[in-house]
């Protein structure tokens, strides 16, 4: 899903994950989007060649800084 257009990825975050979800889906998504992490359950990054979970207060700054940066 690396070349989707912003109509479908919107569609896919809002729409297709929460039904997934609701079915007891697991799904990985891999994103470079911070708009949707918001979305996710669990948010892990990848620093320096490690995997880190981010927390709820990297989570809440990543969220101010997308919408910092979209107004």
């Amino acid at each position: 899903m690396a070349d989707q257009d912003p109509r479908f990825r919107h569609f896919f975050y809002q729409t297709i994950l929460p039904l997934l979800k609701q079915r007891g889906k697991t799904i990985i998504a891999i994103t470079h989007d911070d708009r949707y992490f918001n979305i996710a359950d669990r948010v892990i990054k990848m620093d320096n060649g490690q995997l880190i979970e981010l927390d709820d207060r990297e989570l809440d700054r990543a969220q101010q800084i997308v919408e910092q940066l979209i107004n």
